[in-house]
């Protein structure tokens, strides 16, 4: 189901949970369902939340009641989102480290990665003006927005954003290139490949991919898929889609499976 831009604090406040439990589920970490900001939402809609079960059945129940509350005309301020985002993430980054996950180190920090801000409305002022801003007593959480839209509406209010927020510290803009065609681009058409994004293209964008062995080329050589995919995705790995994919991967002879449990079934049908 495509999730619509936040469009008010409520709305985000939603996009935030979310975003939060994905975080926890990805270090299977029980669902936040007690959190701060699920606290301000149940607040706002006037019906204290309940969950029981197991995890799984208190994340679920936790994703329905978002979906609900992402419809309703909630009235939350931005500072008391500040204030419940700063103690989940905190909260969030004491269980990852308690968990003892080898990828967290010492100095790891959580960082928040918005795309699409172009697109919000109330939320984005709120996004500048407390969400993200420097406030006393309070730890300044690093993110990293996205704004995608080039059309001249759009161009003009991110110049009067930039001129508004002149001189401050805190937040610098700086234009995204295409990857540049010399080896930067391969890097991330590798990395696109090999970490699975869409649930929605199965069998191709859920699977993990890797060069077939026996392709490399000289030492310092490109790989011989990779002009294909400059021609393709011209240095832009969010234009891949199903059928781009498909035809540069799941039908090419540069590519195989990298999925440890189908391949590990293959040998064992074999050995039958």
């Amino acid at each position: 189901m495509a999730v619509a831009p936040p469009r008010t604090v409520a709305q985000l406040a939603v996009e935030l949970v979310r975003a939060l439990d994905s975080t926890r589920a990805a270090f299977q970490l029980p669902p936040g369902a007690e959190g701060r900001l699920v606290r301000r939402l149940a607040i706002a809609a006037g019906a204290p939340l309940a969950f029981s079960g197991d995890a799984s059945e208190v994340r679920m129940d936790l994703r329905d009641q978002l979906d609900r509350m992402a419809e309703m005309d909630l009235d939350i301020s931005a500072q008391n989102l500040r204030e419940a985002l700063q103690l989940d993430v905190a909260g969030l980054m004491a269980e990852v480290r308690a968990s003892g996950d080898a990828s967290i180190g010492a100095h790891s920090r959580p960082v928040l990665f918005l795309a699409g801000v172009d697109t919000w409305s109330e939320a984005r002022a709120a996004l500048f003006e407390s969400v993200l801003s420097p406030k006393p007593g309070l730890d300044q959480i690093p993110a990293v927005l996205g704004w995608n839209d080039p059309g001249p509406d759009s161009q003009h209010a991110l110049r009067d954003l930039k001129e508004r927020l002149e001189g401050r510290q805190w937040i610098e803009f700086e234009p995204l290139h295409p990857f540049a065609p010399n080896g930067e681009d391969t890097l991330a058409y590798q990395w696109l490949l090999l970490n699975p994004w869409s649930k929605e293209m199965p069998g191709i964008a859920d699977r993990v991919w890797t060069e077939k062995r026996g392709l490399a080329g000289p030492e310092g050589a490109e790989p011989p898929w990779c002009g294909t995919f400059r021609v393709a995705l011209r240095g832009m790995p969010k234009l891949i889609q199903a059928g781009i994919l498909h035809a540069l991967v799941a039908d090419s002879k540069s590519f195989e499976s990298a999925d440890d449990e189908s391949v590990l079934g293959a040998y064992l049908e074999q050995q039958r």
